[in-house]
């Protein structure tokens, strides 16, 4: 971006009118950038926003807290990471048996017995 500008500036020292020119369109692409970050960064906000309400409905259909219900799809999403699976029996116990004891000690009640209830 410097050297667009200095270019510009020169430009300008040598042909008035084609460094006013690129000089121009240097800062039209600034603001261009500007703008389209702004967008994403309020799209983000926004997308954080509708996740969270949907969170808060899910949390209030489940009779549970958004702060449990969150800490519960944050440990799952982590044993995904990790490389746990649901996709069989056994393997669903398993990885609810192992988050039930990772949300014991963060404090928060075992969400499967919350569903056995």
């Amino acid at each position: 971006m410097l050297a667009a500008g200095v270019g510009a500036g020169l430009m300008y020292f040598f042909d008035p009118n084609r460094g006013r020119t690129r000089r121009n369109r240097v800062r039209d692409k600034a603001k261009k950038l500007y703008k389209d970050g702004i967008a994403r960064v309020n799209h983000g906000v926004l997308d954080l926003e509708n996740r969270a309400l949907g969170i808060a409905r899910e949390a209030e259909g489940e009779s549970r807290t958004f702060d449990d219900h969150l800490a519960h799809l944050v440990v799952h999403g982590l044993l995904h990471l990790l490389g746990y699976d649901h996709l069989t029996d056994d393997e669903a116990q398993e990885m609810e048996a192992l988050e039930s004891r990772v949300l014991a000690k963060l404090g928060v009640a075992d969400p499967y017995a919350i569903d056995a209830a």
